[in-house]
Order: structure tokens, then C-alpha cells, then sequence
């Protein structure tokens, strides 16, 4: 069967052969099903579509990755038989059901385990620990550790051995030194800690964890699709697994392995061929590009081979000019980058030249604001001198490991930026507005320049995409496990795809030069 695309934002081509396929098995067949998707390929829009050849008569979840795509899928999804929410949703509603009438006072907060180191560790562990601390229990949450009883048996869930741990450990790069036997043995504590009181007080990882550890009771449904399937942890994958009605039912899992860059938050690396195993799920690939012109295509075939431009596409263009000026923005296109500090940089260059600007990540804003509270500095001068001693501190803690040190030194390097910015008057008070103030979330990205790292840009799309620093930053040197090297090359996929018409690579001494160049004139 063939069909006009007619929904918001598709082509009005008929359907690929590729949708026409998966529009088929989830009709026609009763497996499971993994839909390996390029960048812009249309998901949202084949998932619509999908799930009006489920029968009538079955049930249907859409489990979004994050609330906004939930959100688009509730207002396009018309059939009464089908539910769109996030995971954290699905889980958060399961806890809330397992706890009854105790749940009237649940409290969501995302400072629980902090609060909680410092109520159970000794001033020394808990400096010793510090934030890897917060990091540890997050990842152990997400891969399904539970430190006591025979609850590990579970299945899906990783046994509590000090093994298993440690594999953690050197999986995400922690300090591996720090967390031998004893250390273990503090996070186990801190982790059972959690535990007990996510009947008063859960972060968000516990919407995921405590649901699952506790065996409540989900919802069950005849089909299951999970979107983003590159970035779930272990632990959502057992979510999944319980949403299911066994036999009768089937999951539909939709992602691109090559899309995967989330692992430092727990994400499994291999999620897509776990869930895979797990569902014994056929596969089926959606490789044609509705969003990038051709060149833009052809240039991502040197990291996904497979990619296909669409019949309609524009040709577009992919250019690496040696300079460029700041006005030559404009409203409308995007500049991303690796790291943070040159983002942050360049947005102050061109409201200096009067070109509006924004930067995409409220919560990057948060926490360059909680690192400025930590220091409890009495004014900019007195911060920059617990900055540099915060700095040494750091660095002597990660041991010689550069992705540690890299991530310590462009959150400071970006607070330089905003001080620098604002010269020797600025107060503390004035330097936490000014970081609000770039991060904010409320203006139209259409009426101005967005800048971003290429995380924060993932499931976003511009007309013109400047990407800055690749040559510096793109893959980044720290990688060294075989995991980080591939989310690295990822990285540089995941920016090229966010082109609609036109991508172009800049440097910031380009940049600088052309606007040294202007002002003297």
C-alpha cells in the first residue's frame, strides 16, 4: 500500500519503500520490530503513521525519550487505542501507584543524593568522593545494581558485586583508583540510603529505578514503542519489558546506533542490539534523509555509509571557509561546537555587533550557577582565586585523565568568558544574571542566531549550520575507550545532519580576524 504524506512537516511524496516496509510488518506480522533511522529520516512521522496500522483492537504506548516529543505525539495520534508519554512518566506513575495513599507526599528532588552524602558520609569521604559520588550512584541506578538481598536476581538486573561495580567504573571513565573495594562499599551505603527514602523523596533517576527494583506494577499493552532507542539504559530497557503483555504483545523500537552520544549518563553503548536480543526483534532500516540536501548527505556517508537523500532533495552545499564575518549571521542559523567555552565566546562577539543571539541549555546555565555557589566567593576577585585552587583540586583527583580535566576546564574557561565579559565591576549577583540571562529558554530561536553544543543540538534542525572548531574538538582527544572513540566520530554525524540546506565548518580564528578587521575600518 502506497499513501500520501500529508502530515505536519513530511514530504508530500508518496512513502519511501523503506516506510512501506515497516508500515507492512507492524500490520501484517506479530514480532517484534528494530527500525534503524538516519538522521532525519522522518521518525516521528513514520511512527504516526505506524501506529495507525496497529488493529483497532490491541493497545498502544508511545514512549518518547523526552517531554516534547511526547508532546507532539499526543496532539498528532488519534486513535483512542494509543498513549503517548515519557519513560520517566511511565515510571514515575508506576511508583506513585506501588506507594497508594503514601504518595500524596512524594517529593521530587534532584539534589537527593547530595543531601544525602551529606547526611551519612564524614566531612573526608565526602570530600574524597565529591561529585563522582553523584555520578557513581546514577550510573549503578541506571544499569539496575541493587545493593542488598536477593533483589538483584531480578530479571534484567545486574547482581551487586563489587565486580560489576568496578566494570562501571572503567566503563565511564571514573577514577578507578578512588573506587576500590571500600570505596564500593560508600556508594553501596549511599545507594541503600536512596533506596529507603524514595518513599518521602525521589530524583528523576528513581522514576526509572525504584518502579523497577520495587517490582511495581506498569500498565500493560499489546504494542510498545520506544523511541530514541540508541540512548535507553539498562534499566529502561527492563521498564519496556514490564509494559509488555508477554507473548501476546511485541515491542517497536525506532533509534540510529550512530546517533548513540549519551553514554556518559548511563545509556547503554550497545542499546540498540540489546533490545534487539532481548525482544527478538526483526530489523528493518529507514535510510532516507528528508531533512539534508544532497551534498550534506553525501558528505555523512563517510560515517554512515548507508544515508540516502530523497528524491526532492536541494543540492545544498557544504563549505570550509579559511574566514568569516560575525555580521554575516543571521536570524535563523545555528553555530554548534564540542565544548561549551567557544560557544559561549562567540555569542558575546556577536550581540557585541548587535547580532541577537542565544545558546541552547538551561541546565548547562544551572550548573555553571551552582559551581559559582559552591566556591561561596565574596565577590569576582575572590572567585577567581578559589576557581584556580578548585581547578588544582580537580585535576590532582582525575589522575592524569584528560576527559575529566577537558570537562573541569571548559566549564571554568566558559566563567572566565562571562567574567571577562563583564569586566572588573561585575558582582557575583551580576555574573549569575548574566549566565541566566544567555541560557534562557524563552526566546524565539527563529528571530535570532542559535548557539549550541552538539549534544544539546541532537533532534534539532537549522537552515545554515556553522560548525565551530571541528578540527580542535571533533573527535575529542580524551576518547580512548572504544565506546567514547565511536560516540566522538557520533558526534561529528549528529552535526553535520542538522543541516537543511546548508553546512559550513569555521574556525574562531576566522572569526576573530574578520571582526578585528571590521572594527578598524
Amino acid at each position: 500500500m502506497s499513501t500520501n504524506m500529508n502530515l505536519i512537516g513530511a514530504p508530500s511524496t508518496p512513502w519511501s519503500y523503506y516506510q512501506d516496509a515497516i508500515f507492512g510488518f507492524v500490520e501484517h506480522r506479530r514480532e517484534s520490530l528494530l527500525i534503524e533511522a538516519v538522521a532525519g529520516a522522518g521518525k516521528t512521522t513514520t511512527i504516526v503513521e505506524a501506529i495507525r496500522h496497529v488493529p483497532r483492537i490491541q493497545s498502544v504506548v508511545f514512549l518518547a525519550f523526552n517531554k516534547s516529543i511526547a508532546d507532539e505525539l499526543r496532539r498528532r495520534v488519534t486513535q483512542p487505542n494509543a498513549k503517548c508519554m515519557t519513560l520517566h512518566s511511565a515510571g514515575f506513575n508506576a511508583w506513585r501507584q506501588h506507594l497508594g495513599w503514601d504518595a500524596h507526599n512524594l517529593e521530587v528532588d534532584s539534589r537527593k543524593t547530595s543531601k544525602i552524602m551529606d547526611e551519612i558520609l564524614e566531612d573526608q569521604e565526602r570530600w574524597a568522593f565529591g561529585g563522582e559520588m553523584g555520578r557513581l550512584i546514577g550510573i549503578a541506578k541506571a544499569a539496575g545494581i541493587v545493593p542488598r538481598g536477593d533483589a538483584g536476581k531480578l530479571h534484567g538486573l545486574l547482581p551487586d558485586d563489587t565486580a560489576i561495580w568496578q566494570d562501571l567504573v572503567e566503563f565511564y571513565g571514573l577514577d578507578e583508583d578512588k573506587w576500590d573495594e571500600n570505596g564500593i562499599d560508600i556508594a553501596r551505603k549511599v545507594l541503600t540510603r536512596s533506596i529507603d527514602k524514595a518513599i518521602d523523596v525521589i530524583d528523576y533517576d528513581d522514576m526509572l529505578y525504584m518502579p523497577v527494583i520495587a517490582g511495581s506494577t506498569f500498565e500493560k499493552y499489546d504494542v510498545v514503542f520506544l523511541d530514541e532507542a540508541q540512548d535507553v539504559s539498562g534499566i529502561q530497557v527492563e521498564m519496556v519489558d514490564r509494559m509488555i503483555q508477554r507473548e501476546e504483545s511485541r515491542v517497536i523500537a525506532v533509534g540510529d546506533r550512530h546517533q548513540a552520544i549519551y553514554g556518559f549518563r548511563g545509556a547503554l553503548g550497545n542499546s540498540m542490539d540489546s533490545i534487539k536480543e532481548r525482544f527478538h526483534c526483526e530489523e528493518l532500516p529507514l535510510s532516507v534523509s528528508y531533512r539534508c540536501p544532497v551534498v550534506v548527505v553525501e558528505h555523512a556517508k563517510q560515517w554512515v555509509p548507508q544515508i540516502e537523500s530523497w528524491s526532492d532533495a536541494v543540492i545544498g552545499d557544504v563549505a570550509t571557509p579559511e574566514s568569516w564575518n560575525v555580521k554575516d549571521f543571521r536570524a535563523g542559523d545555528a553555530i554548534l561546537c564540542r565544548v561549551t567555552r567557544p560557544v559561549v565566546e562567540l555569542a558575546f562577539r556577536l550581540i557585541r555587533n548587535r547580532v541577537p543571539a542565544k545558546v541552547l541549555g538551561r541546565d548547562i546555565g544551572q550548573g555553571l550557577a551552582k559551581l559559582i555557589d559552591k566556591m561561596k566567593a565574596m565577590d569576582t576577585v575572590d572567585l577567581d582565586q578559589k576557581l584556580l585552587r578548585f581547578r588544582e583540586r580537580e585535576v590532582a583527583r582525575a589522575k592524569g585523565d584528560l576527559s575529566k580535566i577537558a570537562t573541569v576546564d571548559d566549564k571554568l574557561d566558559t566563567l572566565h568568558v562571562f567574567m571577562d565579559e563583564l569586566g572588573v565591576d561585575a558582582t557575583i549577583q551580576s555574573l549569575k544574571s548574566s549566565i541566566e540571562s544567555l541560557f534562557g529558554e524563552n526566546q524565539d530561536g527563529a528571530q535570532m542566531v542559535t548557539l549550541s553544543t552538539v549534544h544539546k543540538a541532537k533532534g534539532l534542525e537549522w537552515p545554515r549550520v556553522f560548525v565551530l572548531d571541528a578540527d580542535l574538538y571533533m573527535p575529542s582527544g580524551w576518547a580512548k575507550q572504544p565506546w567514547q572513540r565511536q560516540q566522538e566520530m557520533n558526534l561529528c554525524y549528529v552535526a553535520a545532519t542538522r543541516a537543511k540546506k546548508e553546512l559550513v565548518y569555521i574556525s574562531s580564528i576566522g572569526i576573530i580576524e574578520m571582526e578585528e578587521e571590521d572594527q578598524t575600518r
